[in-house]
């Protein structure tokens, strides 16, 4: 019977001796591994030299500030940060850039258009100055005319109708000197047959193309034909009236253009008359001469002093 437990006591007795190795092996402390083998030593690189220093920038005025809002970058954890803003040196690239494509572009505006817009812009109205100086006038006038011969006083006129108005028609020439006109005009007024013959000085208020004037004036009047005009006492038609007269005028030119003027004026004059001896009639017998002699009218000479008016328009040619 100890034959028959003899080999199985043998394979107890080699697992219970595994078991009590197994627990010793894993309360070991682990070795400490081997130190590295030294490295040679390497010499120091030689020390790189100094960087030369950059010229620095030319000024450049602050670029305006940007409306658009900073732009962000994701962290690794997930939260934005602000991105770091440009240098002074790359804002300048970048504006440079940009003002060369907008005036190199398809759609950029020309030089000659630039200056035309700012010469447009900058330059104030240029203001009306009028014609400028004028040195040479002539001015044709038509208008109405009031004439009376015995206005203030009389004195054996021996003129039947001394009253009258009717049609005006004259014209003027002279010269000019910046503000005072010189010339001579001359006016017939058909219903009294009156012709006249006048020196003129003017004084002119130009401002831009309106020019009003005061006009002195001064000459020679006569009236003849009576047998047509007004007729006599004396029954002669050779007999007749002059004189001379005085007067002044008011009046407003516009230059229409630089050399042509519309306007209208009013004038007055004072007349002095006078009415010389007339001729005896021929053919007349001696009673007859006698009987004319012993009329006044032939015997002494007449005068008077009246009033002659006219409002008219103008036409003048300015030179």
């Amino acid at each position: 019977m100890s034959r028959s437990f003899g080999p199985a006591l043998g394979v107890l007795a080699a697992l219970m001796s595994l078991a009590l190795s197994a627990p010793a092996q894993e309360a070991a402390p682990p070795t400490a591994p081997a130190p590295p083998p030294p490295q040679p030593e390497t010499p120091p690189a030689p020390a790189a030299p100094p960087p030369t220093p950059a010229p620095p920038p030319a000024a450049v005025p602050p670029a305006a500030p940007s409306a658009t809002p900073p732009t962000t970058s994701p962290t690794p954890s997930g939260s934005t940060t602000p991105a770091t803003p440009p240098t002074t040196e790359e804002r300048v690239v970048e504006e440079r850039v940009v003002d060369e494509r907008i005036v190199s572009g398809p759609g950029a505006p020309k030089a000659d258009d630039d200056a035309k817009d700012k010469s447009k812009t900058t330059t104030p109205p240029e203001e009306d100055e009028g014609p400028g100086l004028k040195w040479v006038w002539l001015v044709p006038d038509l208008g109405f005319s009031y004439i009376n011969m015995k206005s203030f006083s009389e004195t054996n006129l021996a003129v039947v109708d001394s009253e009258k108005s009717g049609l005006m028609a004259g014209a003027g020439a002279g010269i000019r000197l910046v503000f005072l006109t010189l010339g001579l005009r001359a006016r017939h007024h058909f219903a009294m047959s009156m012709w006249q013959v006048m020196g003129d000085v003017g004084l002119h208020f130009k401002f831009g193309r309106v020019d009003p004037y005061l006009a002195i004036r001064g000459g020679y009047d006569s009236v003849g034909s009576f047998d047509q005009a007004v007729g006599n006492a004396t029954g002669s038609a050779k007999v007749e009236v002059n004189g001379f007269n005085v007067g002044a005028g008011l009046g407003l030119d516009y230059f229409v253009t630089n050399a042509v003027t519309l306007g209208v004026e009013g004038s007055g004059d004072f007349l002095f008359l006078t009415r010389p001896l007339p001729p005896l009639p021929t053919g007349l017998t001696a009673q007859q001469q006698a009987a004319i002699k012993a009329n006044p009218l032939y015997q002494n000479a007449g005068s008077s002093i009246g009033f002659g008016g006219v409002v008219a328009g103008r036409l003048g040619f300015h030179f």
